[in-house]
């Protein structure tokens, strides 16, 4: 499990780099915050996963916290990225609005979720709840996808260049989510070697 340690500490590295250039060159809204906070929050929970990695166990309790708050902080810069078109077309308003309540509802669901893994689920009950959970990440995962696909769609043309890799890596991050989580779900248990 060394590649899973190397990979997750080179990934907290980065990311966490990242974060001290943004906070010391950053001087842009509420998107450059968000976008920050989004840095600051992969960052601790690649800290958290290479801390899992390097010890050997199966991500647990923790880990699939951070992973849920990492998932509301893409999540919140992603529908604020969401705000010129939502100026332009009502639809888009809806979405930005409904999009938001649903994601933070959904993802306190899923930690209520997880904190009751880590503290109150009788041995009995641990196959349902990790059917649960793995279900949960999943459409956390596929959410994140289709909010990367609709900026994509409705960003005007000239943004869509500028915006082309963060909208590469993020999806990258929510594809390899939705195969672990996928993959998990199926064998009723997250494969380490991925």
């Amino acid at each position: 499990m060394e590649i899973g340690y190397y990979s997750y500490l080179s990934a907290a590295l980065g990311f966490g780099f990242l974060a001290i250039l943004l906070l010391f060159s950053w001087r842009s809204g509420l998107q450059g915050r968000l976008l920050t906070i989004v840095v600051i929050v992969t960052a601790v929970w690649a800290g958290v996963a290479a801390a899992v990695a390097g010890q050997g166990h199966e991500p647990a309790g923790l880990y699939l916290t951070f992973e849920v708050l990492r998932y509301v902080a893409w999540y919140l810069f992603l529908l604020k990225l969401f705000e010129p078109a939502a100026r332009q077309l009502a639809g888009f308003r809806f979405l930005r609005h409904w999009g938001l309540l649903l994601c933070t509802g959904f993802a306190t669901l899923l930690l209520v979720i997880e904190m009751g893994a880590m503290y109150l689920v009788t041995p009995e009950h641990l196959q349902r709840l990790m059917t649960l959970r793995f279900t949960g990440h999943v459409l956390l995962a596929m959410t994140g996808l289709a909010m990367i696909e609709q900026l994509f769609r409705n960003i005007a043309p000239d943004y869509r260049r500028n915006l082309k890799y963060l909208f590469i890596g993020a999806g990258v991050i929510f594809v390899f989510d939705f195969y672990l989580y996928a993959n998990a779900l199926l064998f009723l248990g997250v494969d380490r070697e991925l």
